[in-house]
């Protein structure tokens, strides 16, 4: 390790809290980073096992006991088996946390040096922020060791930069690269797990916000965000993406903001995707079919979220989108 580790406390000031499911190939790196912070406060770690049927949990007490802190308070091992999904496993996690700040990141990516550090001077001043992520592809990440993927990823020192926006409509919040106060992660009552994963950050994003009056963002809180190049994996997110969106807008009343979900927009996106495969019908040799095969998987995904959320099913089903949410934390 080549920084200085996170001193650990009975009372830390940042509690980082890790969802994980079969992440043993993976979570490691995260771990390694987590602990080789510069300037970082007194934190915990808390790696929430979404019920992993791989050797994540043998990963995890192996990692305590190489620390060899005196102090398992530390890093902990938390179960919460009960419902899949990364939202459950956060909001498990945030409702055992000791500190007054929580922070939040994936078990496949790899945190800045300073990303301790910044995340507690961030919430000194607002209430939650979200941060930067840089993109390298997993063969990199395979491939490098930790220094290796922070010279990747341009990690330094820069003071925290803070960018703070009002009246956005769809702001951006990354579950895997964002920190929130306590008290605001249990008023917005954490996420709401009825969510798929490609749009839960964003409805606490939204949530947030209307809560808040403001979103906050900062490019010195970066992570490396592992980048999964395969088309069938890029084709599934597209998809998920798409009919996430529809059920974000519908719930929130966005429907009308949306530069995709309206009729006339989504014509136009079916149009547009419908040229690009006609061009490269044409000039195939030219083509990019991986691109033009994820921009359809997208368009399935807008038009599938549409006949569950707006129009077509029974009026229960579409009402589902507005249900109470679902969130295993209490307010305090």
């Amino acid at each position: 390790m080549t920084g200085h580790l996170v001193h650990y406390g009975s009372h830390p000031e940042v509690s980082v809290i890790v969802p994980a499911f079969n992440a043993a190939k993976t979570l490691r790196q995260q771990l390694l980073a987590l602990t080789d912070q510069i300037d970082a406060p007194s934190t915990e770690i808390l790696v929430v096992d979404n019920g992993s049927t791989d050797s994540t949990v043998e990963v995890v007490h192996g990692f305590i006991q190489e620390l060899n802190s005196g102090s398992r308070a530390g890093l902990r091992l938390v179960s919460a088996p009960e419902r899949t999904g990364a939202s459950h496993a956060r909001n498990v996690g945030a409702s055992l946390a000791l500190a007054k700040k929580f922070a939040f990141c994936d078990s496949d990516d790899v945190v800045s040096q300073y990303w301790l550090r910044d995340i507690a001077e961030a919430l000194d001043t607002v209430a939650v922020i979200s941060g930067a992520a840089i993109p390298i592809r997993d063969a990199d990440f395979v491939a490098s060791d930790l220094l290796t993927l922070r010279r990747l990823m341009g990690d330094r020192p820069d003071r925290q930069n803070l960018e703070v926006k009002r009246g956005q409509i769809f702001p951006i919040l990354m579950g895997g690269n964002f920190a929130v106060t306590r008290e605001v992660y249990r008023r917005l009552g954490g996420f709401d797990e009825s969510f798929p994963s490609a749009a839960e950050d964003n409805d606490l994003g939204i949530r947030a916000n209307a809560l808040l009056g403001y979103s906050a963002y900062s490019t010195a809180m970066r992570i490396a965000y592992r980048t999964r190049t395969a088309p069938s994996a890029r084709r599934r997110l597209a998809y998920t993406t798409g009919r996430a969106h529809v059920q974000l807008c519908v719930r929130h009343g966005l429907i009308r903001s949306s530069e995709l979900v309206p009729a006339p927009q989504l014509t136009k996106v079916v149009l547009r995707t419908a040229a690009a495969f006609a061009r490269g019908v044409l000039r195939p040799r030219s083509a990019d079919w991986p691109a033009i095969q994820e921009r359809w998987a997208l368009v399935a995904g807008l038009i599938s979220g549409t006949l569950s959320y707006r129009v077509g099913l029974p009026e229960a089903v579409k009402l589902a989108s507005a249900r109470p949410p679902q969130r295993s934390i209490g307010h305090d």
